[in-house]
């Protein structure tokens, strides 16, 4: 359940996978500093080390935080050669103009990600 592929002795993809156990306080509000849950865990955008926009969670109250999602604006299908998708994520962004990640798979099993961000102000990636 645990992913990680380092390049020129940097950590370039990295998913740790679910934890073998749950602290009681990981399905609270700080549950997003816990590594498998938080972005800088699952190769997306960072932009000044700031995780992407999400109202917390309240245990015992139900959930009414706001969601911000991406969609999917283009997608192909090539059977036996891969398939593509292009997703705007710039709502799940705050400050940003326009975030787009771009993923083709071939077959057997080569992934290429392009990741595009035009932000509102000089930030860190």
């Amino acid at each position: 359940g645990q992913l990680c592929i380092d390049g020129y002795r940097e950590r370039l993809i990295l998913d740790p996978g679910s934890p073998s156990s749950y602290p009681e306080e990981y399905f609270d509000g700080p549950r997003a500093n816990y590594y498998n849950l938080a972005v800088r865990g699952h190769n997306v955008l960072m932009f000044d080390r700031e995780q992407q926009w999400r109202e917390p969670d309240v245990r015992g109250e139900k959930m009414t935080a706001e969601r911000h999602h991406g969609a999917i604006v283009a997608q192909l299908d090539e059977p036996g050669i891969g398939a593509g998708w292009k997703m705007d994520l710039t709502p799940v962004y705050k400050g940003a103009v326009k975030i787009t990640r771009t993923v083709l798979h071939l077959l057997p099993g080569y992934v290429a990600v392009l990741d595009e961000a035009e932000l509102s102000k000089e930030q860190q990636v």
